[in-house]
């Protein structure tokens, strides 16, 4: 087919071409068409050939060739997958949560009809936190000795010896400026607002 597509282009005497006919016009058309996509076809081969042979020249004279780099496509994977997804469900965390303290509510015994017979109660958990002062005021019993001239005094609890804060205030700053990141200004803030 080559061969004679080749033979048509050279053949082809622009002159006696009938720009009025559209049928002679796209046979031209298809015919140019056709000798163009070989073209690209053989200069493509062509290509891969003469860095095959650059590759070898340069293997022979010691030197690498131009390397191989495979495209940057992850692999698919053709086997079905064995591996069943989990189904998600959803589980009661009561049993994980630490009760501080219970409550139990009565029903408004004028509601209830003359049969109504108790038969239990319904247990429902909710979750909060209380951030409050907790500021302690020591009184320090003193006694003097006139006979040692000396002052005795009682002695403070060992976590707040030598600071005007208790051990649950330090943790807590400590634990928001090192674990969460939080800025002293707002620390401050906090601590400020909640007295």
């Amino acid at each position: 087919m080559k061969g004679k597509i080749e033979e048509e282009i050279i053949n082809l005497d622009v002159e006696k071409i009938d720009f009025d006919d559209k049928e002679l016009l796209k046979r031209l058309l298809l015919l140019l068409l056709n000798r163009i996509e070989l073209q690209a076809q053989e200069i493509q081969h062509l290509r891969k050939e003469n860095q095959l042979l650059k590759d070898e020249i340069a293997h022979l004279k010691g030197e690498k060739g131009k390397p191989k780099i495979p495209p940057n496509v992850p692999p698919r994977d053709k086997s079905p997958r064995t591996v069943k997804q989990k189904k998600w469900s959803k589980r009661s965390k009561n049993p994980e949560i630490k009760i501080d303290r219970e409550v139990h509510i009565e029903v408004d015994k004028k509601i209830l009809p003359y049969d109504a017979v108790y038969i239990g109660e319904r247990k429902v958990v909710t979750q909060n936190i209380v951030i409050k002062t907790d500021n302690v005021a020591y009184y320090l019993q003193r006694y003097y000795s006139r006979s040692l001239k000396t002052v005795f005094e009682a002695e403070l609890p060992k976590d707040v010896k030598g600071s005007q804060f208790g051990a649950g205030l330090k943790s807590l700053v400590a634990y928001l400026h090192y674990k969460c990141r939080v800025p002293q200004k707002k620390i401050f803030d906090l601590i400020t607002d909640i007295g």
